[in-house]
């Protein structure tokens, strides 16, 4: 089952979000279309990355690239391919990851990492507010 370009976009974006420190800048979609092409063997400009993540782009997105994109950022074989339970549970591990570099936390521990402790814990972190944004009202 294919993806959607909008929901394409929207796990895209999330990979470039995951793929950094919290004090980090993401990658560039230039810097991810070097190693793209690097991975293709064939030029792709950072204006056609740019369209993937807007949800624009004028064409479909190649399986290939897509696949490319997933080799660069280390995800899961067909995240951005295809549709149904394993793609939603890789988008909701991602999404807790975020949150919790966001909220600051460095390190958790589990012994198993399955069953309801874990899933009460990724439950908690979805939870915790986005970061904080550096200007407060004493900034004001």
């Amino acid at each position: 089952m294919t993806v959607d370009k909008p929901v394409v976009a929207e796990r895209i974006n999330r990979l470039f979000d995951v793929a950094h420190l919290k004090e980090d800048p993401e990658q560039t979609t230039g810097h991810v279309a070097r190693s793209i092409s690097t991975i293709l063997g064939q030029d792709i400009p950072a204006s056609r990355i740019e369209e993937l993540r807007g949800g624009e782009a004028a064409t479909p997105p190649e399986p290939e690239l897509l696949r490319a994109l997933e080799q660069h950022f280390d995800a899961p074989r067909t995240y951005l391919t295809e549709d149904g339970p394993h793609a939603a549970a890789v988008d909701f591990q991602l999404q807790v990851v975020i949150r919790a570099r966001n909220a600051g936390v460095k390190r958790i521990e589990a012994r198993h990492g399955k069953g309801p402790f874990a899933s009460a814990i990724a439950e908690i972190l979805t939870q915790l507010p986005p970061e904080p944004s550096a200007k407060t009202d004493v900034d004001a």
